[in-house]
């Protein structure tokens, strides 16, 4: 069996393929350019992602508040419970 393939032929048979994929893409953009236009032609009201902005800053500002919560909570926990004193005695004795 022997088989004679030209160096031409491989390559044509290799990159046959990926040329008319890369022409039809170019193709399919060309078109897509003509036909579509943006769904809205006038000034927009906000800008976007102006929605996602005002919920991250919510989010924030919910964490931020869970966080001063928390560390006032431990404050009166430790004037509660006496650790204060128990703190500065300890502070003062050294």
């Amino acid at each position: 069996m022997n088989l004679s393939f030209s160096p031409l032929s491989v390559l044509l048979a290799a990159f046959a393929p990926l040329l008319v994929l890369i022409l039809v893409m170019v193709w399919d953009c060309r078109q897509r350019k003509r036909t579509e236009k943006p769904p809205q032609t006038g000034k927009l009201l906000r800008p976007p992602g102006y929605s996602l902005s005002i919920r991250l800053e919510r989010t924030f500002d919910s964490v931020l508040d869970c966080l001063i919560n928390s560390i006032g909570s431990f404050r009166f926990f430790r004037r509660w419970c006496g650790f204060s004193r128990w703190f500065t005695w300890f502070k003062a004795g050294r």
